[in-house]
């Protein structure tokens, strides 16, 4: 399990709404704070990519983006 880091990561994946893009950038902290942007559309799931985020990374600032390309 990751502990704390400052990084930068981003992955791609084909869904049934499209393809999607998640951008993820964490900066060393001494507390979890995470915000996610999402599509409008996307954004009932913001608090369930939150608890996802939160199992691999104990503490730091993370932000995550994800978009989707139709």
């Amino acid at each position: 399990m990751i502990r704390s880091m400052t990084g930068y990561g981003e992955s791609e994946r084909d869904s049934p709404v499209g393809r999607l893009r998640l951008e993820v950038k964490t900066v060393n902290h001494r507390f979890f704070n995470a915000s996610v942007k999402t599509p409008a559309r996307l954004e009932k799931f913001e608090r369930d990519i939150i608890a996802v985020i939160k199992q691999s990374i104990l503490r730091g600032h993370v932000r995550a983006v994800l978009t989707v390309e139709s």
